[in-house]
């Protein structure tokens, strides 16, 4: 089961950084071509659910973890001393859901500006900063998923 759910992880992981940088660019591209793009939006709300998919595969992961069953029980001090466990349960959570607000700020901020310039960088900075932090959280638990 503990294999499985680290697959799912490792392929969700992997998709939600295409669809992140599909977003980033995207939106990059409409801002110097200053044209309004519907895509944007979609792809936004893509990359958020491909995020929450992300979190509940770690959460996964993290409950189906083999060091969680042979410790015998929920406690912080436990999880704290794997790091297995601390990365799945704290690391990995606390970081999707901080790029999680970032996403669903790139996404619903971008209708309330004004001018279309001013939408597509909104987009660009919240994705980018989203993108950034998938990808530190990736290299963070390197040691983990190898």
């Amino acid at each position: 089961m503990y294999e499985v759910a680290l697959v799912i992880f490792k392929v969700v992981q992997w998709g939600l950084l295409i669809v992140l940088g599909t977003a980033t660019f995207n939106a990059s591209r409409a801002l110097l071509k200053n044209s309004l793009v519907r895509q944007n939006r979609f792809l936004g709300k893509a990359a958020f659910y491909v995020a929450l998919m992300k979190l509940v595969s770690g959460l996964g992961v993290f409950l189906s973890s083999n060091t969680l069953s042979r410790q015998g029980g929920f406690t912080l001090e436990k999880i704290l001393q794997s790091p297995e466990l601390r990365f799945f349960g704290i690391e990995n959570t606390l970081g999707m859901l901080v790029a999680m607000i970032f996403i669903y700020l790139g996404v619903t901020q971008t209708r309330k500006t004004t001018t279309v310039v001013a939408s597509h960088r909104w987009a660009v900075s919240c994705f980018m900063l989203a993108s950034i932090i998938v990808l530190v959280i990736m290299l963070w638990g390197w040691p983990v998923l190898t």
